[in-house]
């Protein structure tokens, strides 16, 4: 795995490492524990125990996880280190039952962890820690684990395709009657409220708020992006169109749009830390670009250039209460992607025929 000259830590994790060395008999496993948490891998590694032990109760003796769109490497070392959940749980007698659906089929690579958390399962854990490498439809994974006995699924890559079938999408629908936990994730609540927007289309939301997870370690400068992992996460529980639509050819084209702004943000560093929002006459799209809806014009600032630019035809903002709480925020964000989107469409054409006249 790439390392970066400047190595991510986190307090929460190391204390967690702590306290799972204090269940080690070996003096040479507490010295390697001790060791590991100064590697940036642990970033990765910790920081899915650490937003599934969110959701999960304390006082169950087995838990059910379904790990759905895996890692594309490492994908059982992740299994396995969700022996984590037990210690955050602070309860090592849980038995935990992992299934990992890798996306676009890949196989398992294996770490050089692998044998620090073998060992730590087959010594502290009497085994209770099982992964299990499944492949299939959403439909089919849910069917082969039984909705009865599944706590909860973790998608950690949703793509527009991942229930945009009506089987696909009528499961996800019965996991959320079911009480079903179903969790995403990602690294800041701009991206995050994106992901949801995803699903609101298919009928789903949440009445949760965003969950901030301690273990995981926030991008730093010098820090390769690849540490950038589940820092914010929410849980879907709420039903809010019975019978939504498919996502049809349109809809995608504007999803793709708004996944090109999130792009095209990252690559200049704006901060998608903070939700769209009204201040004065003005909307603060993101930290450096902003919209006022009276003149129509749009400004957006970085590396020391300014750019302004009139934009006619804009949506309002979305200021009126949704079906849930966190739904006006999904609004917002849906809305900055979208004119930023189109800020860069024009911007790009203003490029291209100076060009031109150049030429």
């Amino acid at each position: 795995m790439k390392r970066t000259h400047k190595k991510p830590h986190n307090i929460s994790v190391i204390k967690l490492f702590d306290d799972v060395a204090r269940h080690c008999k070996s003096k040479r496993a507490k010295v390697v524990l001790k060791n590991i948490t100064k590697r940036p891998e642990m970033a990765l590694l910790t920081s899915m125990a650490g937003v599934l032990s969110n959701y999960l109760d304390a006082e169950q003796e087995t838990v059910n996880i379904l790990i759905y769109q895996s890692k594309n490497k490492d994908i059982i070392d992740h299994g396995r280190w969700l022996v984590l959940i037990a210690y955050l749980l602070k309860n090592t007698n849980v038995s935990i039952n992992v299934w990992l659906n890798p996306m676009n089929d890949s196989e398992d690579d294996v770490t050089n962890l692998r044998p620090l958390v073998d060992f730590i399962i087959d010594n502290f854990h009497q085994g209770k820690v099982k992964t299990h490498l499944v492949k299939g439809s959403f439909k089919e994974l849910v069917d082969l684990i039984g909705m009865d006995k599944l706590d909860l699924i973790y998608n950690h890559n949703p793509t527009i395709e991942d229930h945009n079938t009506h089987e696909s999408r009528e499961c996800l629908h019965n996991c959320i009657k079911h009480g079903i936990r179903y969790v995403i994730a990602d690294s800041t609540p701009v991206t995050l409220m994106f992901k949801l927007a995803i699903f609101e289309l298919w009928g789903i939301s949440t009445t949760d708020g965003i969950y901030n997870n301690p273990y995981y370690v926030t991008l730093q400068k010098g820090v390769s992006a690849q540490y950038r992992y589940m820092g914010h996460a929410i849980s879907l529980d709420t039903i809010i169109d019975e019978r939504p639509e498919l996502i049809d050819s349109d809809t995608h084209r504007m999803l793709d749009s708004m996944a090109n702004s999130i792009i095209q943000c990252v690559n200049v560093g704006e901060n998608l830390h903070q939700i769209p929002q009204m201040i004065e006459d003005s909307v603060k799209v993101f930290n450096n670009a902003e919209f006022t809806p009276e003149t129509g014009m749009f400004k957006c600032s970085h590396s020391g250039d300014t750019i302004s630019m009139k934009l006619d035809d804009v949506a309002d903002f979305p200021r009126e209460p949704l079906s849930t709480e966190i739904s006006l925020d999904v609004a917002r964000v849906s809305w900055g992607l979208v004119i930023y989107a189109r800020y860069l469409n024009e911007f790009s054409r203003f490029k291209n025929s100076q060009q031109r006249a150049v030429v």
